[in-house]
């Protein structure tokens, strides 16, 4: 069986417009794989419309570390068990 690829995407204190970028070129551009979203502190507006563009939104653990940092460490554990093929932003 093929692996499916992932996207892993990070982002604190940002709104749904300044993602939408991003977020809108993943489908355009044909991606099929799997879209997870590191969450830091973000509206509940925001959130919905991650889900409701079939991201898998996964709140960002406690740690000290910059949220650019720390997302390497949820990649492994999100990515590894599961046998996925990884793209970070």
């Amino acid at each position: 069986m093929a692996q499916k690829d992932l996207i892993i995407g990070a982002f604190t204190n940002y709104n749904y417009n300044q993602l939408k970028p991003w977020v809108e070129s993943i489908d355009e551009c044909g991606f099929t794989g799997d879209k997870v979203m590191v969450v830091g502190n973000a509206s509940k507006e925001t959130t919905l419309e991650l889900i409701k563009r079939k991201f898998i939104v996964v709140p960002m653990i406690q740690t000290n570390a910059p949220i650019h940092v720390a997302r390497f460490y949820l990649s492994m554990i999100i990515s590894v068990p599961i046998g996925k093929n990884i793209v970070m932003w």
